[in-house]
């Protein structure tokens, strides 16, 4: 592998930070939605129960033998986890090819979001996917704005002396010709 080819470790990293900070706009946007409406509920409530309705019964005997009363908690900790690598994933990938993959993967999710909505055991509609939908739109346009700002900085990589100017010897004009 060439030094022009090996992937360049900042842009990776900013990149999977940039996925995760965007995951959370996207979360945030959807959860201040879902307050607005008394049947609206929380994307990520939403899919936590339809993966409930899902698993196995093997699965949920576990999960309760294991956690107890707090099996629900788990599961929501487990999806927020998932969450988070799935966007530091797509972000690191987006930084090292393009931007329609972070904004695809994060709208990706929040159709996710939308589907579990539509899906409810009691009556979902179009309405109740407008949490995620929102959300989803606002962590997709957060990527795209980090990607153009961002990533153009990366990919000047750092400064060394000689792309420096020569310093002033008499920054304060002191000298005495």
């Amino acid at each position: 592998m060439t030094e022009r080819e090996k992937p360049n470790r900042a842009v990776i990293r900013w990149g999977a930070a940039t996925g995760v900070v965007t995951a959370v706009v996207a979360l945030g946007v959807a959860e201040l939605i879902s307050g607005l409406n008394r049947t609206w509920q929380s994307p990520v409530i939403d899919v936590g129960d339809r993966v409930i309705d899902r698993v196995p019964p093997f699965v949920k005997d576990f999960a309760i033998e294991t956690f107890g009363t707090n099996d629900k908690p788990a599961l929501l900790i487990g999806i927020g986890v998932f969450l988070a690598v799935y966007a530091a994933v797509i972000g690191a990938v987006a930084f090292r090819r393009r931007a329609l993959v972070g904004v695809v993967g994060i709208a990706a999710f929040g159709l996710i979001g939308a589907a579990a909505a539509l899906t409810r055991r009691v009556g979902g509609s179009f309405g109740d996917t407008l949490p995620s939908l929102a959300g989803a739109a606002a962590g997709a346009g957060a990527f795209a704005l980090a990607f153009r700002f961002v990533r153009p900085l990366l990919s000047r990589g750092p400064a060394t002396t000689e792309s420096l100017p020569d310093p002033d010897p008499d920054p304060a004009g002191l000298a005495v010709s």
